[in-house]
C-alpha cells in the first residue's frame, strides 16, 4: 500500500470527511462496477451502492492494515450485494434467453471497459447476454467469475477476498464456467426449435 493511500485511511478512521470523500472518488467506479454486475435491478444499484459506502465509513476502524484495502472494500460490496439479494428473495425461475447466434458460442464476459478492436470483441457476447446466462448461477459462482473476468481481480485476490485457497478459487473458476457454458448450451437447445418453427412458418 503507498503511504498517501494509507494515511488517507488513517485519517477515515479518525472521522475527517474530506478524507472519506477522497475515498470514495478512489473507489466509486470499483463498488459502482461490482454492485451492477451482481445486483442487476438498475433501481436498486445505487442503493446499494450507498448502502456499501455507508457501511465503509462505520466499518472503517475495524481494517487494520493486513491486507489490501481494496480487497476489503470488495469483501464489503459484495457482502452487501448479497444481502440485497437474500432480502429481495428473488424469483429463480428460469429466465427467457435470446437466441444468440454461433459466433457467440464462445462464452466469455465483455470486460466492462473494453478495447474496440475486432480481437478484444472477437469470441465475447453481448454483455446484455452474458448477463442473462449470470442471473442463473448461484450468487458465489456469479460474484467469483464477475470480479475474474469483469472487474480483473486476480486469484490471488479472490483467495482473499472468499477467505479460500488460490487452489480452490481456480476450481471454483472453471466450476463455474463450465456451468455457464452448460446454461448457454441448454438455452440453444429451447431456441433451435423455436427457430426451425419461425423459418417453416416462413415458407407457407
Amino acid at each position: 500500500m503507498d503511504p498517501e493511500e494509507r494515511d488517507l485511511i488513517k485519517r477515515c478512521q479518525q472521522g475527517h470527511e474530506l478524507a472519506f470523500n477522497e475515498l470514495f472518488r478512489r473507489y466509486q467506479s470499483k463498488v459502482f462496477s461490482i454492485v451492477y454486475h451482481l445486483v442487476w435491478n438498475r433501481d436498486d444499484v445505487e442503493d446499494v451502492a450507498q448502502n456499501v459506502f455507508s457501511k465503509i465509513y462505520f466499518s472503517i476502524r475495524s481494517y487494520h492494515f493486513q491486507g489490501a484495502f481494496a480487497v476489503w472494500v470488495e469483501r464489503v460490496a459484495v457482502n452487501q450485494c448479497f444481502d440485497y439479494l437474500r432480502q429481495k428473495k428473488r424469483h429463480k425461475g428460469a429466465i427467457e434467453l435470446d437466441a444468440m447466434s454461433a459466433e457467440e458460442a464462445n462464452v466469455t464476459i465483455q470486460p466492462a471497459r473494453p478495447r474496440h478492436t475486432p480481437d478484444a470483441e472477437k469470441g465475447a457476447i453481448s454483455r446484455q447476454a452474458a448477463s442473462r446466462l449470470l442471473r442463473e448461477l448461484n450468487e458465489n459462482d456469479r460474484a467469483l467469475l464477475i470480479l475474474k473476468e469483469v472487474d480483473g481481480a486476480s486469484v490471488q485476490e479472490l483467495s482473499r477476498l472468499f477467505k479460500i485457497s488460490e487452489s480452490n478459487v481456480k476450481i471454483r473458476l472453471m466450476r463455474a464456467r463450465h456451468k455457464l457454458r452448460a446454461i448457454y448450451e441448454k438455452s440453444q437447445d429451447r431456441v433451435a426449435p423455436l427457430k426451425r418453427t419461425a423459418s417453416g412458418e416462413g415458407r407457407s
